[in-house]
Order: C-alpha cells, then sequence, then structure tokens
C-alpha cells in the first residue's frame, strides 16, 4: 500500500520516509558522527525542500569558488607563449554556470 508525502511519520525531529518517497538512508556509521542522530542510523530520511533548497544554494558557490581556484593555479603553471585561442579554450573549460546565476555570485 502506497502512503502519500502527507503521511510522514516524525520520530525524534527526524522525518522518516514513507515508502516509495525520494530520500535516502541516514547510515549508521554517518549517524554516529553526530550526537543527536546516534539513534537514528540506518533510517529512511527525507529532508525537507528549504533544507534541500539551501544547501543547493550554498554548494554553488563553494563550487564556482573551488573551481576558480584550481583554474588560477593550473594557468599560473602554463608556458607563458599559449595563444589567445588556447587560453579562451582553457578559461572556457573552468568557467562556472548554472541555471541560477544569481547563486554563484
Amino acid at each position: 500500500a502506497k502512503r502519500s508525502m502527507e503521511k510522514y511519520e516524525e520520530m525524534n525531529n527526524l522525518v522518516l520516509c514513507p515508502l516509495n518517497c525520494p530520500g535516502g538512508t541516514l547510515t549508521l556509521p554517518d549517524a554516529q558522527k553526530v550526537p543527536e542522530l546516534q539513534n537514528h542510523g540506518d533510517n529512511q530520511i527525507v529532508f525537507e525542500n528549504n533544507f534541500i533548497f539551501e544547501v543547493s544554494r550554498k554548494l554553488h558557490q563553494i563550487v564556482k569558488r573551488a573551481t576558480e581556484c584550481i583554474g588560477n593555479v593550473f594557468k599560473a603553471k602554463m608556458f607563458q607563449n599559449v595563444d589567445q585561442n588556447e587560453l579562451d579554450r582553457i578559461n572556457k573549460f573552468f568557467e562556472v554556470k548554472s541555471s541560477v546565476p544569481v547563486w554563484l555570485r
């Protein structure tokens, strides 16, 4: 029997995932790293949409900064006589774009 998304069971402020819904498993090793989660290892969990939204937004900035850092180190180690066409290709390779460009600021 399928349960709807509205019928989540709450247990100690964690939302357990009903059957056939998107979610994940909080593994026992991961749960042991956080005292508040230790009793919830190997459980199916679902995060609220706002949590997923905020993590996505913050990861955009992290990915952009890391990619730019790697690109800058790579370009600093290049030969000085690289032609403009090759330099443009390299810059494009390290360019970070998003369907939500404001998250990259």
